[in-house]
């Protein structure tokens, strides 16, 4: 499942392995609306530019909240340390290479799968202007985010001998 880092801080159990994937900010958030418009059925025939306005902080900050930044703190100081003391970090764009790090790590046998969910790029074409110039003024934080995990994942792919293509 989706959970935030807070919780699983609060259970406390040491034998709990926090295995996260992180996503280009981009692909998540043209994700994101569309899932919302799939699967959310007040919005399943609302324009996407009006999906992204009525769900903002839901849709743009995700992956910097769940690792435990606040925008009001401008804490990115724990958002790394949270990064880094997780027992597993994937990234969703190198995910055949995500599960050898995985098995890896946890001396694990896990087998690739076909890749779902693949983004088609009809969400991005159907944003205006004015709703893609409001998402690139303020994915910073997202790709700060993204960025932290994306280095230590590299970093952890290199102890484990695991090549990656680009």
């Amino acid at each position: 499942g989706h959970f935030w880092r807070n919780i699983i801080n609060q259970i406390g159990n040491p034998q709990i392995k926090k295995l996260v994937f992180f996503r280009n900010p981009l692909d998540r958030i043209l994700s994101t609306i569309k899932h919302i418009k799939s699967f959310d059925t007040k919005f399943a025939k609302d324009d996407v530019n009006n999906i992204l306005a009525k769900n903002w902080h839901r849709i743009m900050h995700s992956q910097c909240r769940a690792m435990g930044y606040s925008f009001k703190e401008k804490n990115m100081k724990v958002v790394r340390k949270n990064i880094i003391d997780l027992d597993f970090i994937g990234i969703t764009e190198y995910f055949d290479e995500s599960i050898q790090l995985c098995n890896a790590t946890f001396d694990w046998h896990l087998e690739n799968i076909d890749r779902r969910n693949v983004l088609k790029q009809e969400i991005f074409s159907q944003l205006s202007v004015k709703s893609k110039i409001r998402i690139s003024k303020e994915l910073h934080v997202e790709l700060n985010t993204y960025n932290i995990a994306l280095n230590h994942f590299k970093l952890r792919c290199k102890k484990h001998n695991i090549k990656l293509p680009y």
